[in-house]
């Protein structure tokens, strides 16, 4: 462990249906008008994915007024202080 790709997956792409090889984080919105909270879930407990829950922020693009997003720069580094906890790597 300790370097596990981080990923994004649109909804509409193909995705994976089985899990994945690393573990992931998934943020959902709950009024996303292309991908229904429900089904962003249940893709993500297929993936093995831990799911965070943004609330009703829309579709997460840059459409939606979306740019830079310091959030999810926090989840990943979060998974990657994570994954470095389990491996027993340390930061230099």
């Amino acid at each position: 462990m300790g370097n596990e790709p981080t990923i994004l997956i649109v909804p509409g792409l193909p995705m994976p249906h089985l899990p994945l090889p690393f573990p992931g984080i998934v943020a959902a919105s709950r009024n996303d008008p292309i991908a229904t909270f429900d089904r962003v879930v249940d893709l993500a407990a297929v993936w093995g994915s831990r799911v965070v829950d943004l609330g009703e922020v829309g579709h997460l693009n840059p459409a939606s007024g979306y740019g830079e997003w310091p959030r999810a720069l926090a989840l990943i580094e979060q998974r990657a202080a994570r994954a470095m906890s389990a491996s027993g790597s340390m930061v230099q």
